[in-house]
């Protein structure tokens, strides 16, 4: 296993050093930053000419030891190789147990991590992760994230070694161990439940047959004493997500990032009619411990080498502000090497539970590589 942190934008560094990599490694997973503004057509010949397997995406922030960039990339050469599928056009409505199956195929008995990168800007990822579970449930670890630009624009966003991809799910299984943990230390304000009467994927229109944004602001303006305006929506609303009820284990959580022309609440992951919802909100010690908690849980099995995987949500960042390095240096630990980053929806389950996507939470998984 081989680190490189490049804290510039330079490709032609990028290219220097992913080009020595490649040569001692069976594999490389990149973690790059938005704001390096990279040149799709400078970098596809680097990474369509790469000897070994490539995945990773960009992302608003990446996270390298006990620090957060907001410029730069983690190449990242692993030992473990890993077969990847590229499943392209996520977007598009289709029978996704059918693709899964046919891209993918039966996965071999020695398979024990599934890593997933997606294209946080496409659509039918529930869609695509419930199919995944539905093909392979609990016989692997799965750990990933969404790759997504700060503008949360469409654009090419994920490292392949057919290039850099848009629109598209990068599923790459390894032999490599790993163990996960999973927090995120939101509570919810009171303890009334609300029933989600009228959704479309990621679209609440209404909840309690009421609009959902009234609802919304209700309970919002309620707890906090501030008036909830519409202009300003994010800035609020990202203290105070959605947590869909589920019999086992944490709520689900689901960011309402912004409101639809006619005032529906559009969140980043979809929120099925007849859902049990409540509305959380943390404090800042909460969502911290909540990080310490799920690098505590990733340790219950030790490797003779291995790294540490955060993939935590950009929303954290953003009710953390300076105080969101506490939260790495709560999963930080100098014996063993940190890589991250900051995305708009996480993936993860730990062989235990139902694989999901979730929205503000602290992802942490071990990973063997030996």
């Amino acid at each position: 296993m081989i680190s490189i942190l490049l804290e510039d934008k330079s490709i032609e560094n990028f290219k220097q050093h992913f080009t020595a990599l490649e040569q001692e490694c069976n594999a490389i997973i990149i973690l790059a930053c938005d704001e390096n503004g990279f040149d799709q057509k400078a970098l596809d010949p680097i990474l369509t000419a790469s000897l070994v397997p490539v995945i990773g995406g960009i992302f608003p922030a990446i996270v390298y030891k006990n620090r957060q960039y907001n410029q730069g990339s983690i190449l990242l050469g692993l030992k473990n190789a890993f077969d990847v599928t590229v499943i392209h056009n996520i977007s598009q409505q289709r029978d996704y147990d059918s693709v899964i199956e046919e891209k993918v195929g039966i996965l071999d008995n020695t398979i024990n991590t599934v890593f997933l990168f997606f294209d946080g800007i496409s659509q039918n990822i529930d869609t695509i992760i419930q199919s995944i579970f539905n093909n392979y449930g609990l016989s692997v670890n799965y750990v990933g994230g969404s790759a997504a630009g700060k503008d949360f624009q469409k654009k090419p966003i994920l490292f392949s070694n057919e290039g850099l991809l848009e629109d598209a799910l990068l599923f790459a299984a390894t032999s490599a161990e790993s163990t996960i943990g999973v927090k995120h230390g939101w509570e919810p304000v009171e303890e009334r439940t609300y029933l989600v009467t009228h959704s479309k994927g990621n679209v609440i229109y209404e909840i309690d047959y009421q609009p959902a944004f009234e609802i919304f602001k209700q309970v919002i303006e309620s707890h906090s004493g501030k008036t909830l305006k519409t202009e300003e929506f994010f800035e609020v609303a990202r203290s105070y997500p959605l947590g869909i009820n589920r019999l086992t284990g944490d709520n689900i959580v689901r960011v309402a990032n912004r409101l639809s022309e006619d005032f529906a609440l559009i969140c980043t992951g979809d929120v099925l009619e007849n859902s049990s919802i409540q509305i959380l909100h943390a404090n800042q010690t909460q969502l911290i411990d909540a990080a310490k908690n799920a690098s505590t849980l990733s340790e219950n099995k030790s490797y003779q080498k291995s790294f540490k995987l955060y993939i935590g949500c950009l929303a954290r960042l953003l009710v953390l502000g300076e105080n969101f390095s506490q939260e790495i240096e709560a999963i930080y630990a100098e014996d063993e090497l940190l890589v991250g980053a900051l995305s708009i929806g996480e993936i993860a389950n730990n062989k235990d539970h139902y694989l999901e996507l979730y929205n503000s939470t602290a992802v942490v998984a071990k990973v063997a590589d030996v």
